[in-house]
């Protein structure tokens, strides 16, 4: 409720600013940035933040005017970078950015301007901006998905896929998809039925040809170069893929509706009347354990740790340990429960519902929780 009424002053506040900077033009050319490491290591990928070498790529906060077609100030949702310790912070594409994916010199980018999506690729150091070609609102049922050295969209909601330099597009359906998820070995998906739900498919990078996965309504919750985790609508089972050996099997009997994975850990959970249950269930089989009678949403794994967003607690951030024994809030920030938590190295980043959805961090060990914003001059925070 809180996080609602600084949305009605914020978008009256804002609307004095955007005058000045809403719809100023997005840079296409701009002076490199300095010391951008183009070799360097890339940790976590795809999310809210990434690292390359000494610096972390992030969303500025996510820009809840999109769909007045406004910016709430000119860098909100823009990607910036900065240091581990949040100095040198700048801005690297200036656009509302609504996903990113580092690939060595370059990065892959969604953005949303005038009310469209559109698929771009700028190098890591700002420069060299270039716009692939518009493709469907992600935020009206549009796929966006980079993997695998391809870039994955839907046009009228069919497939399509194209090299990242935005050459060689190719139509890999002719029906059209939602729920598209891209791994390093290649992209999955449900096909639409007469507006419902439908059959799970693959196809694997470089080929043309969709494989379909099961014959009953499915869809992905999650894939990664070795496994695919989806969920079966007819007995609500989670069922495991491995495209290697394309072993299919259930691995996750019904009754939940939040999930995350990890090699040796499944985290599920479930809302009740009263609150919610959370359950860990070993990989490799046996029984599950109770963590805590609570409804985790967004759930993440870091070091011994689940964090998730407590949705019977208005949404705040809390995490327990995995065997059990503890579960503790560990930031009062109404939390934005439709981007995944994101973990980088020793922190955890998250947009605040409390603070006009502001990008935080949380030290995973300290307990210090920071925002990283970097702001417009016009907009001071709370």
């Amino acid at each position: 409720m809180i996080a609602i009424f600084k949305r009605v002053l914020a978008v009256t506040f804002a609307l004095l600013s955007l005058c000045l900077t809403a719809c100023a033009p997005r840079s296409q050319v701009k002076q490199a940035l300095p010391d951008t490491d183009f070799a360097g290591e890339i940790v976590s990928n795809g999310g809210l933040a990434a690292r390359q070498g000494e610096w972390i790529y992030y969303l500025n906060g996510d820009n809840f005017t999109r769909d007045q077609k406004e910016r709430f100030h000119a860098y909100a949702g823009a990607l910036c970078r900065m240091k581990a310790d949040a100095s040198e912070k700048d801005v690297v594409v200036d656009a509302d950015v609504s996903l990113f994916t580092l690939l060595g010199e370059r990065i892959q980018l969604c953005i949303f301007e005038n009310g469209q999506s559109v698929a771009a690729s700028v190098r890591t150091d700002g420069t060299d901006f270039r716009t692939l070609g518009q493709i469907d609102n992600i935020y009206d049922g549009g796929c966006y998905a980079c993997a695998g050295g391809y870039v994955y969209f839907t046009r009228q909601y069919c497939l399509y896929r194209m090299d990242t330099d935005g050459k060689n597009v190719c139509r890999l359906t002719d029906f059209p998809v939602y729920n598209l998820r891209a791994s390093e070995r290649e992209a999955y998906f449900t096909r639409e039925v007469n507006g419902s739900i439908g059959s799970l498919y693959r196809v694997p990078h470089g080929q043309t040809e969709a494989v379909q996965i099961t014959a009953e309504p499915a869809y992905v919750l999650s894939a990664d170069e070795d496994e695919m985790f989806c969920y079966m609508l007819g007995n609500g089972y989670v069922y495991r893929f491995r495209p290697s050996t394309s072993d299919f099997q259930a691995v996750v009997y019904g009754g939940y509706t939040e999930y995350a994975f990890s090699e040796d850990f499944y985290a599920v959970s479930v809302e009740k009347e009263d609150a919610g249950e959370l359950y860990l269930i070993p990989a490799g089989g046996g029984g599950r354990v109770l963590l805590a009678e609570q409804y985790g949403r967004c759930m993440v794994f870091a070091g011994q740790y689940l964090y998730y967003i407590n949705a019977g607690k208005l949404n705040t951030l809390y995490r327990c340990r995995l065997d059990g024994s503890l579960s503790e809030c560990v930031c009062e920030e109404f939390v934005l429960d439709i981007d995944t938590l994101d973990v980088v190295d020793e922190y955890l980043y998250f947009f605040s519902d409390s603070d006009y959805d502001r990008v935080y961090r949380l030290h995973t060990e300290s307990g210090q929780v920071e925002c990283v914003e970097l702001e417009d001059f016009s907009v001071v925070g709370d």
